[in-house]
């Protein structure tokens, strides 16, 4: 029960937060799970200004949403198993340079099929990350501890549009 408790506060916050957002950035992005294997997937990420102050790095904060499509082993042998993973976090950056390290949490929504029948956890993202240019394009690594729900590691590095530094 407390695991729900404290994934409802994090989902209203990040609704809340999401009302004032300004798109920033979009893009592309390959992760590893310790149990889910290689997936690829697509990532969203939302400006929040003045959600905490006005100066410093604490002005940037950010919403991400991502959506990846995991390729697990344990799919190998079965027909019409799959695995995919929703996330919406928020990111606080650590300094307000063009290489930004970040710290955060979120929801993480999981979902397993197989055998005609599916499962659908939730549970809570940990995150740490670093955006950095990567020529005109913005690029980031990012890895995620899910808490209760998925409960894996996962890395990820990706590429944005509109997310250079």
């Amino acid at each position: 029960m407390r695991t729900w408790r404290i994934c409802a506060a994090v989902a209203a916050a990040l609704v809340i937060g999401a009302a004032d957002a300004q798109a920033q950035a979009f893009g592309v992005q390959g992760s590893w799970g310790d149990d889910t294997d290689f997936g690829i997937g697509a990532r969203l990420e939302l400006g929040l200004p003045n959600l905490f102050t006005t100066q410093g790095p604490f002005s940037r904060t950010y919403l991400i949403g991502s959506f990846d499509w995991f390729f697990p082993d344990f799919c190998d042998d079965i027909d019409d198993c799959s695995y995919w993973e929703i996330n919406a976090n928020l990111a606080i950056p650590i300094t307000a340079q063009s290489i930004d390290p970040y710290v955060g949490t979120g929801l993480n929504i999981a979902r397993v099929a197989a055998f005609d029948e599916s499962e659908t956890e939730v549970g809570l993202n940990l995150l740490g990350g670093i955006r950095f240019n990567l020529g005109s394009l913005g690029a980031f690594t990012e890895g995620r501890f899910v808490l209760s729900g998925a409960e894996q590691f996962v890395l990820t590095f990706g590429v944005l549009v509109g997310g250079t530094r």
